[in-house]
Parts: structure tokens; C-alpha cells; sequence
């Protein structure tokens, strides 16, 4: 399968151990104040700007730090909110 599950903490794990990887999609849930959500995705797309197609953030609709983030980097040019439930 080309599918893997990794559950991990972007702080304590750390992304960098992921970084030879090729990551096509994420789904960021972990600590939703905006300077985590932030980092995150700072991260994120500096690790795998290249490969990365798809950020599926949790809470988007309900929580004030991952609307911020998320419409931030959107009216930067550097996401495309493409859907939402």
C-alpha cells in the first residue's frame, strides 16, 4: 500500500525524521491556538513544499486559531481552501 498512518506530535516527534518522505496529504489535528496551528504549517510546507497536495486541518469551522491560520495563508497566496464540511 502506498498509505501510511503516522500519528505523531510536530513538537515532541519533531518532522524532520519524515523530511526524505514524498507526503502528498496531512490532516493537522493537534493544538489548535494559533501559534502551534501556525508552526505547523510553516513546517510543513517548508519540509514538503515539493510533494505536499493536501492539508485537511480538523476544526477549521470551530476553532478561532486554525480559521486564522488557515484564511492567512490563503490571502498570502499559499493555500487554496478547495472544500470544507
Amino acid at each position: 500500500s502506498n498509505i501510511v498512518y503516522v500519528q505523531l506530535h510536530s513538537r515532541l516527534d519533531g518532522l524532520k525524521s519524515l523530511a526524505h518522505n514524498a507526503i502528498h496529504v496531512v490532516f493537522v489535528d493537534a493544538e489548535h491556538d494559533y501559534d502551534s496551528v501556525h508552526r505547523d504549517v510553516h513546517d510543513l510546507l517548508e519540509l514538503f513544499r515539493h510533494s505536499i497536495r493536501f492539508l485537511v486541518f480538523d476544526d477549521y469551522g470551530t476553532d478561532d486559531g486554525v480559521l486564522r491560520v488557515v484564511d492567512e495563508f490563503s490571502q498570502d497566496g499559499v493555500l487554496r481552501v478547495v472544500g470544507g464540511l
